[in-house]
């Protein structure tokens, strides 16, 4: 097995060891700073009496030397190989930033397209549901336009999903958020319009009656 390039180094009275460096090409800040330290504590503990053994501190400074210089006692060639690899590692990691910034601005392209279709669909249901005049006119629901966190919340809507009407019935089960028309609009509870806040990424804020009349207004039945 080839010798570690640089040695494993014991406690010596409270100063902690260090563990062996098996190639040169492992030689970081890290690795230089622990070889300095060790040798300077070492060095103190000698001026101060303290039995040191010699073969230590000859490894330790052997260890120093080769941690400042981890290609001094190699050959240009082997230099310019590990030029040669640091290179090529900054530029796997430039790349692979790239990459991610590449996927990261793709995705929100994608998502300002479904936001702007969404809102574009959402202005023709919004006259509609203004000319819903009477009481039991049926209401249009519209779709999410607003961007969804992540993580999103419980209840969110997707980009351009529209949410259940009320009373509606899924699989047998009565479901539904959204208002069939203004006569339920102008009832929705405080749990009606969180969930339907929480749905659209809205949130207004204020009681119950500026939250409905804020939602009135978001879809079309109230001018702004």
């Amino acid at each position: 097995m080839a010798q570690p390039y640089l040695s494993e180094m014991p406690q010596v009275c409270g100063v902690p060891g260090t563990p062996a460096v098996q190639n040169h090409f492992d030689v970081n800040a890290a690795v230089r700073a622990r070889a300095g330290v060790y040798i300077h504590r070492v060095k103190r503990l000698k001026a101060e009496g303290v039995a040191v053994a010699d073969e230590i501190l000859s490894l330790a400074m052997e260890n120093e030397g080769r941690a400042v210089n981890p290609f001094g006692d190699l050959g240009v060639a082997a230099q310019l190989q590990q030029l040669n690899h640091d290179i090529m590692q900054e530029f796997q990691n430039v790349q692979g930033r790239l990459d991610n910034l590449q996927n990261n601005l793709g995705d929100r392209l994608d998502n300002l397209g479904e936001r702007l279709i969404a809102s574009s669909n959402n202005q023709s249901i919004r006259i509609q549901n203004m000319r819903a005049t009477d009481e039991s006119h049926r209401l249009l629901p519209l779709q999410r336009e607003a961007a969804v966190p992540n993580p999103p919340p419980a209840g969110a809507g997707a980009v351009g999903e529209s949410p259940v009407v009320m009373h509606e019935i899924q699989a047998g089960v009565l479901q539904g958020i959204f208002p069939r028309n203004r006569e339920e609009m102008g009832v929705l509870t405080p749990d009606d319009m969180t969930a339907l806040e929480t749905f659209y990424g809205r949130n207004p804020g204020g009681g119950i009656r500026a939250r409905r009349r804020d939602f009135a207004i978001f879809i079309g039945t109230l001018p702004p």
